[in-house]
Order: structure tokens, then sequence, then C-alpha cells
């Protein structure tokens, strides 16, 4: 298919990229500046978008949706896991953990304390729990695919293991349909 220069400066810039290639046309050399930069996309960062290229044709350039902070706190949390979790946690003025549990489907429920403190499973939970690694939300109808709240409970790891073991939650047929194996 044959394009225009003019054709060219109205499709995106990989698309004109892709074409013009394709038709010999060399890439322009005059780069145009803009005067309205978008915003970042990331909420609560009101900073100006990254350009992270120039458009084939027409030398306006091609924005990111995210400003260049946000952008490389992006990469970091996809190449260093924890290391760019971390930044992205001081950035934001949180912790590792509330910001790792804030993206899980069901720890994000998790309170900070053993909810068999008014005895539910047979007898008062009397655990010191010193750290959030203490507590495990537990499926109250054995089902590890139904994060309602409302199934949610937050229990201390000796709780938690003996109502799975009272109640043989590790056969319910959740875990069989999700493929977990224990």
């Amino acid at each position: 298919m044959k394009y225009s220069v003019k054709d060219l400066d109205k499709l995106s810039h990989s698309a004109a990229k892709k074409y013009a290639k394709e038709m010999g046309i060399s890439r322009t050399t005059k780069k145009v500046r803009v005067r309205n930069v978008p915003v970042c996309s990331t909420a609560g960062c009101q900073n100006p978008c990254n350009e992270h290229d120039w458009h084939w044709t027409t030398g306006r350039p091609v924005f990111r949706t995210v400003c260049r902070e946000c952008y490389a706190d992006s990469i970091k949390n996809r190449n260093n896991g924890l290391f760019g979790n971390l930044l992205t946690a001081e950035r934001l003025g949180i912790s590792v953990t509330e910001l790792v549990n804030s993206r899980h489907p069901y720890r994000k429920y998790r309170e900070t304390f053993c909810e068999n403190i008014d005895g539910r499973l047979g007898y008062k939970c009397t655990a010191n729990i010193h750290w959030d690694g203490m507590l495990d939300v537990d499926h109250i109808d054995g089902d590890p695919s139904n994060n309602d709240p409302i199934n949610l409970q937050t229990l201390c790891k000796n709780c938690h293991s003996y109502k799975t073991n009272i109640n043989e939650d590790h056969k319910s047929p959740g875990r069989k349909s999700l493929g977990l194996s224990y």
C-alpha cells in the first residue's frame, strides 16, 4: 500500500515508521516543540509526561502516559522486584508489605490481630503478634477462589493451621479447581 507523507503524518508514530521504512521514506530531522505537554496518569502525580520518541514524518514528540519518575519506578519494579517496590513504597509513604498486600486479591483485608480472640474456633487465641508475617488470611468456607471480604478472616499461624486441619480445608474442591495441592 502506498502512502504519501501527508497520509503518514496522520498515523501513529509506530505505524508511520513501519510504512515509511517499507516505502523508503527517510525520517525527518526536524523536531517540533509543543506547548501543551500531557500530565502523568499516575494517581496523585502532576508531573509532565515524558517524551520518548519523535513522530517519524512530522517531528512531533510522542509522549509516554507517565512522567519520567513514574516510568523509572515501573521499570525498576519490573526488573528489580523488591527494590523497585521499595522505591515506589517510599514515594507513596507506605511500607513495602502494605504496597504488596494492597495489590493482592485477599491479603489487603488482613487485620493486625488474630480474629480468634473471640473464641470462634472453640478456644480463645492468646498469641502475641510481633509482625505481619505471623498472620494469615483464611477463607472461612475453605474455598480459596471465594475472596469475598465476608468470607475472609485473619488468623495467626497456629489458629489457621488448627482450623485447616479440623475443617479439612486442604481437601476442599476449590483447591482442586485452582490446581492447588498441598
